[in-house]
Formats: structure tokens, sequence, C-alpha cells
């Protein structure tokens, strides 16, 4: 992920997202785009606009429901490396 554009503020919520998705993920549970707003403290269109940014960056998949957007499932996408923003570190959410 290039952070070039992106503000720190928007990195935070980035990292805050994966880590939401991952939290849950290994509780067994399923993240919705509904769900995001309340575990980011952000409104639901920021929340759907970051879940798309993400989304288009190839850290997660979105199951879209048809019937409505914010039920859509977030989990990751297996194949992505887990390294962020040009750094140094790697966040791997799969670390124990």
């Amino acid at each position: 992920m290039d952070n070039t554009n992106e503000s720190v503020p928007e990195q935070r919520l980035v990292e805050a997202l994966l880590e939401a998705v991952h939290q849950r993920q290994a509780a067994d549970r399923v993240t919705t785009l509904r769900d995001l707003h309340g575990l980011l403290g952000i409104s639901q269109p920021e929340a759907l606009r970051l879940a798309n940014q993400v989304e288009s960056e190839g850290w997660i998949v979105v199951e879209g429901d048809p019937m409505d957007r914010f039920a859509s499932i977030i989990s990751f996408n297996p194949s992505k490396p887990r390294r962020l923003s040009g750094e140094k570190r790697t966040w791997n959410p799969f670390a124990k």
C-alpha cells in the first residue's frame, strides 16, 4: 500500500480496519460493512469509502449483498502479503 497521498490518521484507520477484521475472523465472527463504522468510530459513508479503498488495494475481499450494501461481508484476501505502507515492519494478522 503506497501512502504517499495518505494521511497518518487515514493509515491508522486502515490498520484499525485490518486489525478489527482479523480479531473478528480469529473469533469466527463475520464483519460486515455495517459493523465497521461502530468498530472504527467513523460514519457509515466513511467506513464504506475506507473499505472500498482497502479492497481496491487487495487487502480485503468484500462479498456483496445485493439487497443491502452495508450487510456485505468483509474478509482478508488470503493471497495478499501483509506489508503496510512500504514500511519495514510487516503486519501479519495471522501471527500469534
